[in-house]
């Protein structure tokens, strides 16, 4: 018969272990994701200020504003911005590692 509160304490053992040695490499990841969100940030007031672009995407029939969705008439947002650029595209990195 297996003593529950030992195997508790070995799988919480393994689980710390893990975590010491992976340590490094999810400090990486998580500084990527972060410096990839700010360098978004910091570069959306240039974008902004691009009304052709805004111009452009209110022209697009009706079946391609559909086709590219809501985010890309909300280009010239921050919210819109940030969601083109770093929330559709992060799922790659996470599924890429």
């Amino acid at each position: 018969m297996k003593d529950e509160k030992g195997d508790e304490i070995y799988k919480v053992h393994i689980f710390h272990r893990y975590l010491r040695a992976e340590r490094i490499v999810t400090l990486l990841y998580a500084l990527t994701l972060f410096f990839s969100a700010y360098f978004i940030v910091i570069i959306f007031p240039s974008i902004r200020k691009i009304q052709a672009l805004k111009d452009y995407l209110e022209m697009l029939p009706p079946f391609l504003r559909g086709f590219f969705g809501e985010e890309a008439l909300l280009f010239t947002t921050l919210e819109g911005f940030a969601t083109i650029e770093f929330f559709n595209t992060t799922w790659l990195v996470i599924v890429g590692v």
